[in-house]
């Protein structure tokens, strides 16, 4: 049974997380039509656009689709190699410098230097990379991208609330299905303000949007190493 403490822990970093992944989202949206970190949307977008035989707009979406897949698949083995269910600063680390890396591609790319794709394949390959650092809070498991099942599970959490059904494998006394359901909530909600403030950054950054996402990430690996330590 996890402790308040760490399960608060857990929390500011799933939401710090996901609110990185709706920017990154957010500023794929307005910079590519392409989802880099949503790939339900990307497959719906591949499938339409190619029942249409317009290959050069599925392209895009495949693209990141491929390159997300082959992040999760990487960022999974690492996490079974290494420390399950806890934070790998490393992979953090290199997803901060995988999008500093796709800000330099965008930036050739408006030079008129290089294609876009590079970019959007290191973006999503970064956000699968992301997607296994962290997979649930206490007992809770999450995922910082996939909000449809974010929603799904906080109607489920409600609809037991209304029942009164007790929860299964509580993390302690206060953990319930009305607790649960605020913390879902707030996790979505994440990923919402940080697509808001993708699209107030894009007008102003440009092609150095995901600067600060990256600058976050960085900072986050940074703090896991010194708590780390610290508790030695």
């Amino acid at each position: 049974m996890q402790t308040p403490a760490l399960i608060r822990q857990q929390s500011r970093l799933v939401l710090l997380l996901a609110m990185v992944a709706g920017y990154v989202d957010g500023y794929g949206l307005i910079a590519f039509s392409t989802y880099l970190s949503f790939m339900s949307g990307n497959t719906t977008q591949t499938g339409a656009n190619l029942g249409r035989a317009n290959l050069p707009l599925a392209l895009p979406s495949a693209v990141a689709i491929a390159f997300f897949l082959l992040g999760i698949f990487i960022g999974t083995l690492r996490s079974t190699i290494n420390r399950p269910n806890r934070p790998d600063q490393k992979t953090l680390a290199a997803v901060s410098a995988l999008l500093i890396f796709a800000c330099i591609g965008l930036w050739l790319h408006a030079l008129a230097m290089i294609a876009p794709l590079p970019s959007i394949a290191l973006i999503a390959f970064a956000m699968g990379l992301m997607n296994t650092t962290f997979s649930r809070i206490g007992n809770e498991q999450v995922s910082l991208t996939f909000v449809t099942g974010t929603l799904n599970k906080i109607g489920g959490h409600l609809a037991m609330v209304v029942k009164r059904e007790p929860l299964a494998n509580p993390d302690g006394p206060w953990d319930t299905h009305r607790s649960r359901a605020i913390l879902l909530t707030t996790v979505w909600a994440s990923f919402l303000t940080g697509a808001v403030l993708a699209g107030f950054a894009t007008q102003r950054l440009a092609e150095w949007t995901l600067l600060p996402p990256a600058a976050i990430l960085l900072a986050a690996a940074g703090t896991g190493w010194i708590l780390q330590k610290q508790s030695r």
